[in-house]
C-alpha cells in the first residue's frame, strides 16, 4: 500500500492571500478612508485554500508552514535581504495565524523562513511522503513533489532538477527578495551559462558558476553568498541538535 501523502502548505502564502482577499475600503467622506477586514470571511477563505490544496493533491494530513522569529538567517548573512518587501500584513492575520494553531499541525523554526522548514520537512529521510503546496518558483531547489497551483499538477522534482535550479537562482539572483546574483545574468543567459559547460559530470557545475562571477570582476566568495541565499533548506542543510542552519560549502 503506498504511503499517505502529508501535504506541507506554506502558511504565510495561504494565509495572507485569504486575509487581503477581504480587505475592503469605506470612504466615509470626502477626505476619510477606512479599511476593514471580516474575520470571519477571511477563515472561510483559508479554510476553503487549505482544503483545495488538500484534495488537489489527495493528502491525507497536512502541515502548516510558517516563518519563524525574526531576523532570518539570510538576513543575517546579507542585510539588505527582503529588503525590498512591504512590511504591513493584512487586517486579521493575526488573528488568524492564532486560529491556525488551534486548528491545524503548525510548525515553524526560529530564524527560518516557511520555505526552509518545508525544505527540511519534504527532505527529512524516513517513510513519510511529503508534497510541497507553495507558489514560489524558489521551491524548484528542493527535491520534491510539488504543487504550484497551476494547471493542478504535482511536479516531481529530483536532486539534478533541484540543483539546477538553485545554480541558476544563484546567478540570476532574486528581486523579490532583495538579492542582486551576478551582474549581467538574466534567466535565459544563466540557463545559456551553465547549459555550455562542457566539464566532467553533470552540465553545469559549481566552476561554471563561479567562473560567471569572476567574469564579472566579483570572486568566489561573492558567488558563495548569492548561492547561500538562493538555496533553500534541506534536510542536509539543518543541524537538528543545534537547531541552526548548515551553511552549503563546495
Amino acid at each position: 500500500m503506498a504511503n499517505k501523502v502529508t501535504a506541507l502548505l506554506d502558511g504565510d502564502e495561504y494565509l495572507f492571500k485569504a486575509t487581503s482577499a477581504v480587505e475592503k475600503e469605506i470612504q466615509w467622506d470626502d477626505q476619510n478612508h477606512v479599511l476593514y477586514a471580516n474575520r470571519n470571511d477571511a477563515w472561510d477563505n483559508f479554510q476553503r485554500l487549505v482544503a483545495r490544496a488538500v484534495d488537489e493533491t489527495n493528502a491525507a494530513d497536512t502541515v502548516l508552514c510558517f516563518s519563524g522569529e525574526r531576523p532570518y538567517f539570510r538576513e543575517v548573512l546579507f542585510p539588505d535581504y527582503k529588503g525590498g518587501r512591504p512590511t504591513r500584513k493584512p487586517l486579521c492575520y493575526g488573528a488568524l495565524r492564532a486560529l491556525c494553531a488551534e486548528h491545524y499541525t503548525v510548525r515553524e523554526i526560529a530564524a527560518l523562513e516557511a520555505d526552509d522548514v518545508m525544505g527540511i520537512l519534504a527532505t527529512k529521510p524516513g517513510k513519510a511522503t511529503y508534497v510541497i503546496c507553495s507558489q514560489d518558483k524558489d521551491m524548484q531547489t528542493i527535491p520534491c513533489s510539488l504543487f504550484r497551483g497551476f494547471n493542478k499538477e504535482v511536479m516531481l522534482l529530483d536532486e539534478t532538477e533541484a540543483d539546477r535550479f538553485w545554480l541558476l537562482q544563484t546567478l540570476m539572483g532574486d528581486a523579490t527578495d532583495h538579492y542582486p546574483g551576478c551582474p549581467g545574468y538574466g534567466e535565459k543567459t544563466a540557463a545559456r551559462w551553465l547549459a555550455s559547460d562542457t566539464g566532467p559530470g553533470l552540465p553545469w557545475s559549481w566552476d561554471r558558476v563561479v567562473g560567471a562571477y569572476e567574469k564579472a570582476k566579483l570572486t568566489e566568495e561573492d558567488a558563495l553568498l548569492q548561492a547561500r541565499l538562493a538555496r533553500i533548506l534541506r534536510w542536509s542543510d539543518w543541524d537538528s541538535k543545534k537547531k541552526e542552519p548548515i551553511l552549503w560549502t563546495p
